[in-house]
């Protein structure tokens, strides 16, 4: 039979610690508000879809081998345009973007911990990621 770590009261107490951690950066509780004020208007929220939803539209086709056409790629810059005129959907978007990298972060230190079976150092963490060597850009 294999031994698994469970969550043990220490992991868990350490887990809300951090967790506890997030919640007091300036920058979470700012996002925290963008995100918040976002929510509560619907006319910030369609200007986001809109943009999302054609960009997603020009992935998939540019996925499938389906010539793009300068009305296209004019469709998606004119939603961005709007993302980026109203100061809610633009601080959703910024907001969701300081999120994602917070748990980018995080998960990316506790993977590597896990497969390192140590804590990471810098140099770990540049290995293999772009400008760390190993991804042909230098």
């Amino acid at each position: 039979m294999v031994a698994t770590l469970s969550a043990s009261p220490t992991i868990e107490d350490k887990a809300l610690e951090l967790c506890q951690f997030v919640l007091e950066q300036p920058e979470f509780k700012d996002s925290w508000n963008r995100i918040e004020a976002f929510l509560a208007d619907p006319a910030a929220q369609s200007v986001y879809r809109a943009w999302q939803e054609a960009s997603r539209d020009l992935t998939m086709r540019e996925r499938e081998g389906i010539p793009l056409t300068d009305h296209d790629m004019v469709a998606v810059e004119v939603r961005k345009e709007a993302v980026l005129d109203n100061a809610v959907a633009l601080g959703f978007a910024e907001s969701e973007e300081i999120l994602n990298g917070i748990f980018g972060t995080v998960t990316r230190l506790l993977q590597k911990t896990l497969q390192l079976g140590r804590v990471p150092t810098e140099e770990d963490l540049s290995e293999g990621s772009c400008c760390g060597g190993g991804c042909g850009c230098k």
